[in-house]
């Protein structure tokens, strides 16, 4: 397991983010749906500093 180092509010925002791509559509077609799980579980734990609302 691992240990999350974002605060709150950012994992907040990064989900409201996210329910805005469902309702309005996709912003990245090109990326899998794994990618993305990825991406944003190497942000949650400090090992990306790549913010997954940064484009």
């Amino acid at each position: 397991m691992f240990e999350v180092e974002r605060p709150s509010e950012e994992i907040y925002d990064v989900m409201n983010w996210a329910q805005e791509g469902i309702d309005q559509g996709t912003r990245y077609p090109g990326m899998s749906y794994e990618q993305g799980i990825i991406d944003v579980l190497m942000w949650l734990d400090g090992s990306s500093d790549h913010n997954p609302m940064d484009d």
